[in-house]
């Protein structure tokens, strides 16, 4: 169902109304008029997207119904429980921000369920710091270890060599029995980790071909930590596969890809074109670092469809309420009209807890009967309404909870937000050459002799 500028289905609230006119006063503000005439370009969007994923260009729509892979990793989950107490994740970029994401969300930030119940302690290495790395790898206990190391192609640097450096450590430490504390995640036919995996019998696990990084985190890439730690896979899954019937709509005011790709194009093509996400919750702080990457890699391009410089792109910003009000608020609100503000709030947070409020001063008794979840969705309500009066382009995006549910569902809606984007500026939103020349360089330097 939906209202007057919000979309409200599932747990999933989309209000777009401080986007509009004559409630923002900005020029670059959006008309009801206006709109009607974007959801012309939204018209053969379904029929677009069907085609291309029935060739099969976009496996990450099929991994919400690929079940085979739960039982799979489940399985091998099970198998390495009674010598997990610690779970190493080595990858980078699209091989680690999900693992990251997915277990800032849904687990305990304390890693406190390790004492609690049989789940490890989780560790997601992304940077290759010499005095991080050297830190952990002192002090972790091997023989209690399960080493993840995901990498598609199997040349990723940073992943390749942090892996050698551990499985020289489990070697002295394990001898032969090293090899079941790692699994391999990668490609499903061809790569040199695949090769060298096959040759020491390591457990493996599939990346699709056809899915790319970024776009993984419902691959195993991202579900073998989350199973790990106790994450009910099936209700991920859920979650994605409900959003993308919803992500199905034809109707442009009941589809939530449609309605946030249309905010974001309209300001992009106002010369707005630095999105700020920024979630009022903690545990979804790594969810908009994650999504840094799926618009920074994805939309970031020279060149369009047809071969023409372009120099298209989104500059995404990370930003977390309550903190950033205090850091990145005065500059959003008098600083340069060149942001469109995305916030993430929860309606529903986990816990509650009261503002004791016994002995507060007067200048305080707004505090009085009210809690710390009363507070921040009053913090993030008067955040977006400060912009607003502003002139400030801003919208709001609500799940009802923070459940396995609705960050499965979020992490496929970003997606599908993504690849309508890539659409409407005509660019590939799958590849990043930018990206694959720094790699070519970094090898070219490592090859030089020592001075």
């Amino acid at each position: 169902m939906t209202s007057e500028f919000k979309y409200e289905k599932n747990g999933l609230i989309i209000d777009y109304k401080h986007m509009m006119k004559p409630l923002n006063s900005s020029k670059f503000a959006i008309s009801s008029s206006d709109l009607k005439e974007k959801s012309y370009l939204f018209n053969d969007m379904g029929a677009y997207i069907e085609e291309r994923r029935r060739s099969g260009e976009l496996g990450f729509m099929d991994l919400p119904y690929d079940l085979k892979q739960v039982d799979e990793i489940e399985s091998l989950v099970e198998s390495k429980r009674s010598i997990m107490d610690n779970l190493l994740v080595l990858g980078i970029g699209g091989s680690a921000l999900g693992n990251i994401a997915i277990n800032n969300a849904l687990n305990d930030p304390f890693n406190s369920t390790y004492t609690n119940g049989n789940y490890p302690r989780i560790f997601v290495e992304d940077n290759i710091d010499p005095d991080r790395i050297h830190s952990l790898f002192e002090h972790i206990d091997w023989k209690r270890t399960v080493v993840n190391v995901i990498t598609k192609s199997g040349t990723t640097p940073e992943t390749m060599a942090t892996f050698f450096i551990a499985k020289k450590i489990m070697q002295e430490k394990m001898g032969e029995d090293y090899r079941k504390h790692i699994v391999v995640t990668t490609d499903p036919e061809k790569g040199v980790l695949r090769r060298h995996a096959v040759e020491e019998g390591f457990d493996i696990l599939n990346i699709p071909r056809n899915v790319g990084g970024r776009f993984s985190v419902l691959s195993p890439v991202g579900l073998f930590s989350a199973c790990s730690s106790g994450i009910d896979l099936g209700e991920l899954l859920r979650g994605a596969r409900e959003m993308d019937t919803e992500c199905k709509a034809s109707d442009f005011y009941h589809n939530p890809a449609y309605l946030i790709a249309a905010m974001k194009y309209s300001a992009y093509m106002h010369g707005i074109r630095i999105n700020v996400l920024m979630p009022y919750s903690s545990l979804l702080k790594a969810f908009s670092q994650w999504y840094c990457q799926l618009i920074g890699e994805s939309l970031g391009k020279k060149d369009d469809l047809d071969g023409k410089i372009c120099f298209h792109g989104i500059t995404p910003v990370s930003s977390s309420g309550t903190t950033d009000q205090h850091s990145q608020l005065q500059l959003y609100v008098e600083g340069p009209e060149d942001k469109l503000i995305i916030f993430l709030f929860v309606g529903n947070h986990k816990s509650v807890v009261p503002i004791y409020d016994r002995e507060l001063p007067d200048e305080l008794s707004y505090f009085r009967g009210r809690s710390l979840n009363d507070l921040i969705i009053s913090e993030g309500k008067g955040t977006s309404l400060s912009l607003l009066e502003s002139g400030r382009l801003n919208f709001e995006i609500m799940i009802d909870e923070i459940s396995p549910y609705s960050i499965g569902g979020l992490f496929y809606l970003f997606e599908m937000v993504t690849l309508i984007m890539g659409r409407l500026l005509n660019i590939n939103a799958f590849d990043q050459p930018g990206v694959d020349r720094s790699k070519i360089l970094t090898r070219e330097f490592l090859r030089r002799k020592k001075v």
